[in-house]
This record gives structure tokens, C-alpha cells and sequence, in this order.
């Protein structure tokens, strides 16, 4: 398979009050189009910051990022958030659901914003809640829907636009083990289904064996697992 994504040397440290952080350090990564890849590690390990690199959300302070071939960091802010729009999904520990929203409205929203005419959008959303199961509870606000609920509402989120990735942080973090066993079970269907890569990070053991690849992130460096 084509190369989708590659990361080369990617470094970021935050400074406190007292001292420099070097969260991430040299940390390279490849992903191939429709390829399935776990990042491991503890909290605190820096799992999130290099997610959101790798989704243009952050900048790294040295390293280079492309998207199959195309320079990401050499983008300007509007053109990074075009590619966020075109070519990602995001799946986050927390859905980030609207809460005056309908689970219906809450998919179709990426695809309105990207141009989609409503009815095209509405059905687009309608055919992935049917796909994670919540066919009848589209009109259902988040409130109205259980945790689980909520989060596979938040996969079909990320699946409106189609996009070639998806990023997952902790996507099964704030549920019990029988429903993360379900979202998880969805998530990997549903991406390999699109044949949209899916980058995870997280530090549930049994999630990462899912993926076809693992790399575990420690001491801000990534090696094999």
C-alpha cells in the first residue's frame, strides 16, 4: 500500500514556571493508506501532544510531517485546517459532542462546514448511525444518549467527510471494558470498511492488539513494541 503518512524526527518541549519539558524527542512513524497503527504509553507519556502534531492541531518544534508526500508544516493555518477538513477524522476520550444538537445533526455538522448541501449531509449521517447501531436514535440529543452511545456517535462524526485517516485519542478511555470492546470493534470495521487509515494512541493493552502495528512512547522516543 501507498505511504499515507510519515513523521520524521519530531521534537516538542513546553516550558513551567521552573524548567524545560522535552515531551517528544526524535520520534519517527510511518502509516501506510488503510493501515492500522497503536501508540502505547502512560499517561503523562506525551501520546496526546504527538497526536495532535500528526493532525496538524500542533506544532512540533523540529521535524518534518507529510501527507501522502505533501509538506504539512510549510502549510499556512488556512491550508492546514483544509486538510483537517478533507483528510481527518478525529475521535477524542471525550465525544465533544454539541449538546443542543441531535446525534444527526452532530455527524452531518463536519460535512455542512465542508461545503455539503444538507440533504446530502442528513443522509451521509443517517447511513453511518445505522451503521454504529443508533439508526433510531438519531433525533436523540447527547444528553439523552448513554456514554457509549455518545462515543459512537462521535466515530460517525469522524467518518462524514471520508476522510484517507483517522486519529484516535484514548477512544475508549472513559468507558467500561464491555462497551469499549464495542466502540472498538466499530471503529476498526468501520475504518477498514472506508479504507481510511487509523492511527490510535492509547494505553489499554487489549485496544493497541487490535491494530496490525504497535509502537510504544517512552521518555519521549517511540520504538517498536
Amino acid at each position: 500500500m501507498p505511504e499515507l503518512l510519515r513523521a520524521e524526527g519530531l521534537a516538542r518541549s513546553f516550558v513551567t514556571a521552573h524548567r524545560r519539558v522535552e515531551v517528544l524527542r526524535d520520534c519517527s512513524l510511518s502509516l501506510a493508506a488503510g493501515e492500522t497503527l497503536a501508540i502505547q504509553g502512560t499517561s503523562g507519556s506525551g501520546k496526546s501532544t504527538l497526536l495532535h502534531i500528526l493532525g496538524t492541531l500542533d506544532r512540533p518544534d523540529a521535524g518534518r510531517l507529510s501527507f501522502a508526500g505533501r509538506d504539512l508544516l510549510s502549510a499556512s493555518a488556512r491550508a492546514a485546517s483544509d486538510f483537517r477538513r478533507r483528510e481527518l477524522g478525529f475521535i477524542f476520550q471525550f465525544h465533544h459532542l454539541l449538546p443542543e444538537f441531535s446525534a444527526l445533526e452532530n455527524v452531518a455538522l463536519p460535512a455542512l462546514i465542508g461545503g455539503a448541501r444538507r440533504a446530502a449531509a442528513s443522509a451521509r449521517a443517517s447511513e453511518l448511525l445505522a451503521q454504529v447501531g443508533l439508526g433510531a436514535r438519531s433525533e436523540h440529543r447527547p444528553g439523552e444518549l448513554s456514554g457509549g452511545e455518545q462515543q459512537r456517535v462521535a466515530v460517525a462524526r469522524a467518518l462524514i467527510a471520508r476522510p484517507r485517516l483517522v486519529l484516535a485519542d484514548e477512544p475508549t478511555g472513559n468507558l467500561d471494558a464491555g462497551t469499549g470492546l464495542e466502540v472498538a470493534t466499530l471503529l476498526f470495521a468501520l475504518c477498514a470498511e472506508a479504507g481510511a487509515g487509523l492511527l490510535l494512541v492509547t494505553h489499554d493493552q487489549a485496544l493497541a492488539l487490535r491494530a496490525a502495528r504497535r509502537l510504544r512512547l517512552a521518555d519521549g522516543r517511540l520504538s517498536p513494541d
